[in-house]
């Protein structure tokens, strides 16, 4: 599992953030955590990104097939359009392969009826709720043809639902949601239809690591943003640093107007990680390292 959040900044640009971990379930009772890069993933040549959760190889299945059939002079419908056909057609293998492979019965088998009672109804129980498939997506990107910002959820049995302002999926969707709703009620009227990048980067990174805290997982995050139709997204090492700074303006180390101002820079005007990490090396002096390797493992 993981949390993937999407934020529309203004009319024209939006933002998406991911953790880069994935929960594989061992047994019944234990997991074990892996980084997984590209939670987000930019559908080539064109200014959408899609987020998935749940299940890896589904997420890769219904993307890869998306991909397959999509070119660069598709529409944001047309890709919205494919990603429900690839969702429905890989929600109708698993099912196959749960059922067929749980009973051992074949087609035929379900053709014929006289199924066992049980059978039936946990078949009708698992078909209802899509128990067997655990995957979400997330689509957003500039839409051309309507000259905006879009974003919708794709979930079971592959529909697709239209978000105005902002929504998250994963283990810690609950959670990111109600962070990202609270910084935006905190805003000013006239500022909510504009947020600028930097405040965007921080509110939904501040959101992933509420999820994080509350779960009881972390790693780094993931952020990606489109100014119309220009993809950009953040490098590692930044991603690093604007998330230990997080952690540090929390534990007291650094105030806001100082972490808005590291944010600014790095979202804003491209300054790279070392410069930065110089300057705060120097500003938390000779304990730098240790609170750097301590606290940022708190969240």
């Amino acid at each position: 599992m993981t949390v993937v959040s999407y934020l529309r900044l203004s009319k024209d640009s939006g933002m998406g953030c991911a953790d880069e971990r994935e929960t594989h379930r061992i047994g019944v009772t234990h997991r074990a955590y892996d980084v997984f890069p590209e939670k987000i993933r930019i559908m080539e040549g064109l200014p959408i990104f899609v987020g998935g959760s749940g299940s890896v190889s589904d997420y890769i299945r219904i993307l890869e097939m998306t991909e397959s059939r999509s070119g660069q002079d598709f529409t944001y419908e047309q890709v919205l359009q494919e990603l429900k056909k690839a969702y429905k057609e890989v929600r109708i293998e698993e099912f196959d392969d749960y059922v067929f492979g749980k009973y051992s019965i074949q087609p035929v088998d379900l053709a014929k009826g006289g199924l066992d009672p049980d059978i039936k109804r946990e078949v009708k129980e698992a078909l209802d709720t899509g128990r067997y498939l655990d995957a979400e997506l997330l689509l957003g990107g500039f839409d051309m043809a309507k000259e905006e910002f879009r974003i919708y959820r794709i979930l079971y049995p592959g529909v697709a639902i239209f978000y105005p302002r902002s929504t998250s999926i994963g283990a810690g969707s609950d959670i990111s949601d109600i962070v990202i709703g609270t910084a935006i009620a905190n805003l000013k009227p006239a500022d909510r239809n504009k947020i600028e990048k930097y405040l965007g980067a921080r509110i939904l990174m501040e959101a992933t690591q509420a999820a994080w805290r509350n779960l009881g997982v972390g790693g780094r995050t993931q952020l990606v943003w489109t100014e119309k139709d220009v993809y950009h997204e953040l490098g590692d090492a930044e991603s690093n640093l604007l998330n230990n700074a997080l952690v540090l303006e929390k534990r007291g180390h650094f105030d806001r107007s100082y972490v808005d101002t590291v944010f600014q820079r790095v979202i804003g005007d491209n300054t790279k990680a070392d410069e930065l990490m110089t300057e705060m090396r120097k500003a938390l002096g000779r304990e730098f390292y240790k609170i750097i390797l301590v606290e940022s493992q708190i969240q």
